[in-house]
């Protein structure tokens, strides 16, 4: 830990897999948010109202998809810097070990 700054590369980890898990899910619920409004389309016989739950529908799955690409690539950027994390702290650790006088 310098100067108070402490990161854990475990829960940075941890964090990325619910972030994934999240991401996955919401592609889901955008599908099901689109199909019920394709239904109440169905369900009004026609007209402008259908057109505009269909066209509501359309939006909502994809405005639903791009939130979990969204999710889903926060996801990889934190596993990545949970790795670089990593590596720079062994790095580091190594060349402190190399200058530091062992017992």
């Amino acid at each position: 830990m310098a100067d108070g700054f402490e990161a854990s590369s475990g829960a940075m980890e941890g964090g990325a897999s619910a972030l994934s898990a999240a991401g996955g899910r919401l592609g889901g619920l955008g599908g099901q948010a689109s199909g019920a409004a394709s239904s109440a389309a169905g369900g009004v016989n026609g007209g402008p109202l259908a057109g505009a739950l269909g066209a509501l529908g359309a939006e909502l799955a994809q405005r639903a998809q791009a939130l979990a690409e969204a999710v889903t690539a926060t996801s990889a950027n934190v596993t990545t810097a949970a790795g670089n994390y990593r590596s720079s702290d062994a790095a580091a650790s190594r060349r402190i070990e190399g200058t530091v006088p062992g017992p």
